[in-house]
């Protein structure tokens, strides 16, 4: 089963690439505002990918999650992959 979830986290990582190549193209503009209303913006979208990636580490180590990522902790689009890859290497890292 381990290399199940193993072949799933790198199949996401690879995936969430793909996204975060994507969006290397959008301008400021485009990453920042929301779409359409009642829509989040691409920056919000990006890190709640990455918070609930973190989210599901913790969970699964019995953590009680009480907050989530507040955006304003990430401003940049740099921030949010940054905090994207920090949460697969927590999966990963909880997989070894």
């Amino acid at each position: 089963m381990k290399d199940d979830y193993t072949t799933l986290l790198a199949y996401n990582r690879w995936a969430d690439e793909q996204v975060i190549h994507a969006l290397r193209s959008l301008t400021p503009e485009q990453y920042n505002t929301p779409p359409a209303p009642d829509c989040r913006s691409v920056h919000s979208t990006l890190i709640h990918m990455a918070d609930a990636t973190f989210i599901w580490v913790r969970r699964i180590q019995g953590e009680t999650i009480t907050s989530r990522v507040d955006e304003s902790t990430l401003p940049t689009f740099e921030d949010a992959v940054r905090f994207l890859n920090e949460s697969h290497d927590a999966v990963a890292s909880m997989l070894a």
